[in-house]
């Protein structure tokens, strides 16, 4: 499971009192982020290309620069943002059977990737109500469902976003999410989660540090006599909240869930079990006005590891030298969930 240091993230200036509300998007005010998502699905997803390629994936990664902005003024506690896709990149690890359409298909989607940006709703206390993918064709049906496919890999990426809320930062208690959207394996909405979220506020920099773990259980599909009837597992991770700018400075979230799978017999009649896994992790990073961004890669095959974890961690422990006047542990080197 990643460890990934943010203890010292923080904003420039000292808090000033908090308030009720949680999430803020100042008007005309963007904030910039990196994101990215990795993991491994719990059953096999197709990925189409525009004109008659499909790749059938097991494994998948995700990276994207964001600049977002609110997109109209609140209304009650609902806030809409846009967010402009400034650069993106998507990995997956085909079936053996599907290798040949891995890379024609990669080269027809990254043709889209111009023009490209997603439309959310939040709540003011973290909830991401609604995610749409805009900037597609959509006059076919083979295009809504390339657009469908994109949208399941991108709001992985997004998940991070969310981060159910208590109702202000004036209360520190230990507060529980449940079925929190980055504990729902790609690709599905059924998992069930219990989430505990433990807040540390440090005024003097201007920021609650978040702890999060919890308890996951997801059936798996297929059913039958042979299937296991269900993948259990742990969600945790790490969360750095500015009081004063109300946003996410940065974020580390992690979900592995487990099971044993399908049951069968081998050759030699004796009842085997084939595991079965969903693990997925997660990155936010909200880059500050001046900073580059990490790089998302290229487009192709890969998932699942993450290649722009040391970049992320390079810049906060740039962060925690530049802000902090004690030196401070670096960050651990991350594992696979």
């Amino acid at each position: 499971m990643w460890t990934l240091f943010l203890g010292a993230l923080s904003a420039a200036a000292p808090a000033q009192a908090a308030e009720s509300t949680a999430w803020h998007w100042p008007a005309e005010t963007s904030r910039r982020y990196y994101l990215e998502s990795h993991g491994i699905v719990p059953d096999v997803l197709p990925l189409h290309a525009p004109l008659n390629h499909i790749t059938r994936f097991s494994r998948y990664e995700v990276a994207t620069v964001v600049l977002c902005a609110p997109a109209a003024k609140k209304v009650g506690r609902i806030q809409s943002v846009e967010c402009a896709v400034e650069d993106l990149a998507i990995r997956v690890s085909p079936l053996q059977r599907d290798r040949h359409q891995l890379m024609p298909t990669m080269t027809q989607l990254e043709a889209l990737r111009e023009g490209l940006w997603v439309q959310l709703a939040f709540r003011d206390d973290g909830t991401l109500i609604a995610f749409d993918v805009e900037g597609l064709p959509d006059r076919t049906e083979r295009d809504r469902r390339v657009q469908q496919d994109l949208r399941v890999l991108l709001q992985r990426a997004f998940a991070g976003l969310q981060l159910g809320l208590p109702s202000g930062w004036d209360r520190v208690e230990p507060w529980t999410e449940k079925n929190a959207l980055t504990t729902q394996p790609i690709g599905r909405r059924d998992a069930m989660s219990r989430v505990r979220h433990t807040p540390t506020v440090d005024p003097e920099r201007g920021v609650v540090r978040v702890a999060s773990e919890g308890v996951v259980t997801m059936r798996t599909g297929g059913g039958g006599a042979n299937t296991h009837p269900s993948l259990k597992g742990e969600a945790g991770g790490l969360t750095v909240w500015d009081l004063e700018g109300h946003a996410m400075v940065g974020r580390q979230w992690w979900t592995h869930l487990a099971g044993a799978g399908v049951v069968y017999t081998n050759a030699e009649g004796e009842r085997r079990h084939a595991p079965q896994a969903a693990s997925q992790a997660g990155l936010v990073l909200l880059v500050a006005e001046g900073d580059t961004p990490p790089p998302v890669g290229p487009w192709g095959a890969g998932g699942y590891r993450g290649r722009s974890v040391a970049v992320v961690e390079g810049k906060m422990a740039e962060s925690t030298a530049s802000r902090s006047s004690t030196p401070a542990a670096g960050p651990t080197t991350p594992a696979e969930p």
